[in-house]
């Protein structure tokens, strides 16, 4: 699903009331997809360890995932 206008990821961790794990990395979000469908810019969730490599590999630029979930990347995450 493609956003009307892309949305930093630290304003949408602040609308589900969390923060960014890596606060120096905002990239910004124009679409939600599915974990195997990700495109660049999306936002995608993770919630099984063996998809955490997958996800970090994906095109996605801000994952949302279980705080068990760190990683050195350039990618957004929320917890």
């Amino acid at each position: 699903m493609k956003l009307e206008r892309p949305v930093l990821a630290s304003e949408i961790a602040r609308i589900l009331g969390k923060e960014l794990f890596n606060r120096e990395i905002d990239n910004p979000v124009s679409g939600i997809n599915e974990i195997h469908n990700a495109e660049e810019n999306d936002l995608i969730f993770v919630d099984f360890e063996k998809y955490y490599g997958l996800a970090l590999n994906s095109p996605a630029s801000l994952i949302i995932a279980p705080p068990d979930f760190h990683a050195n990347s350039k990618k957004s995450i929320i917890h």
